[in-house]
Formats: structure tokens, C-alpha cells, sequence
């Protein structure tokens, strides 16, 4: 393939990249106001600058849009938890997710929000509790019905308090949640708020 032909291509690829960013910004900009039932592919390519045919080079529908973006979302960081988890304690992945979600708070913090999408939510856990499996596993742990439980306790707790974090008006200081939920998770709810009481006491 001649140079000219070659940087043709990568022109076309930019090019469609761009359009596609394009739409989903306008799709994005009315999902954080409104229900995806109420926006129309009509308002997207309006606010986007584009023709419906345009929006449907890409997307089915509204909703195509939108499983894209959340597929989109849940492998970008798969590769980089399934890299830092391995041997760390629940702090250290609270951590990690703490910057990846930092990455893709746009995103991120509507979608697991109470307006959020609930079927998003499911996928998302579902794609971080392998790896977590594994590693319970190999730390002795064989009877199914309890590793699902301590995974759908682990992950519900770090995607809930990452939401938190990063949308709380009261802007918690991280190291401090850090350190409760490694409490929390190391010694329990009841010793964890007896130390949090006493160290208030102590103050």
C-alpha cells in the first residue's frame, strides 16, 4: 500500500472515531437530563450536526448506542484491574478502582447513579468478579454459594462507595475512606464503628 493510500485510511478511521465521539457527546448531554425513553436518535444527530443516515452508519437505535458505550466502558479498564489485582488486599483494589473510575467519571457516575442504568450496573460487576473469583480460589476457598457471596458483597461495596467518592457533594478525604473500608472489611461493622466512636472520644 502506497503512503498516500495509507495515510488515506488512518484519515477515514480519524474521521469516523470523531463523528462517532461526536454523537455519543449529544446522546450523553440528554442522558444526563432525561430517561433514555424520551430522547429521540432526531435530537442527537440535530445536536451533533449530523443526518439521522449518518447516526445509523453506527447505531441500531438509541439504546445501540448506549450498550456500545457501556461495552466500550467495561473492557477500556478490564485489562489494568485484571493486571493490579492479583495478591492485593481490598484497600489496594478499592484504590485502583478509585483512579479508574476517575478516569471515566463522566460516564461512570451517571450510569451507576440512581438514575443510572441497573442492567449496566449487573454487566459491570459481572466483568470484575472473575478475576476476584480466582483469587479466592487460589486462597483455599472451594464451595461456590460462599464465593459469590463474598464477591457480590466485595464488588457491590467498592462499585457503591466509588460512586460516593466521586459525586458526594461532601468530598470525603480518600484516604480516610480507605482506611474505613479496609476496617469494615477486615474486622466488621460493629469493632469498626466501636474504634471511629472511641477516636472521636479521644479527640
Amino acid at each position: 500500500m502506497s503512503s498516500v493510500g495509507f495515510e488515506g485510511s488512518n484519515m477515514e478511521t480519524q474521521c469516523k472515531s470523531s463523528t462517532k465521539q461526536n454523537l455519543i457527546d449529544a446522546f450523553w448531554s440528554l442522558y444526563e437530563k432525561k430517561d433514555i425513553s424520551k430522547i429521540t436518535v432526531k435530537e442527537i444527530t440535530t445536536m451533533a450536526g449530523y443526518n439521522r443516515s449518518t447516526f445509523y452508519e453506527y447505531y441500531r437505535d438509541v439504546y445501540d448506542l448506549l450498550d456500545q458505550l457501556e461495552e466500550t466502558l467495561m473492557e477500556s479498564p478490564m485489562s489494568e484491574i485484571e493486571n493490579n489485582f492479583e495478591g492485593t488486599g481490598f484497600e489496594s483494589k478499592l484504590r485502583i478502582f478509585s483512579e479508574l473510575f476517575e478516569k471515566k467519571k463522566k460516564y461512570l457516575s451517571v450510569l451507576l447513579g440512581d438514575n443510572g442504568d441497573p442492567a449496566f450496573h449487573r454487566k459491570l460487576k459481572n466483568k470484575i468478579k472473575p478475576g476476584l473469583k480466582q483469587t479466592l480460589k487460589e486462597e483455599g476457598l472451594k464451595d461456590e454459594t460462599i464465593i459469590d457471596v463474598i464477591l457480590e458483597y466485595q464488588v457491590s461495596a467498592m462499585l457503591g462507595i466509588m460512586v460516593y467518592m466521586h459525586t458526594s457533594d461532601k468530598k470525603p478525604d480518600l484516604s480516610e475512606v480507605f482506611e474505613i473500608t479496609y476496617d469494615l472489611c477486615n474486622y466488621g461493622i460493629k469493632q469498626t464503628v466501636e474504634k471511629l466512636v472511641q477516636e472521636e472520644k479521644n479527640k
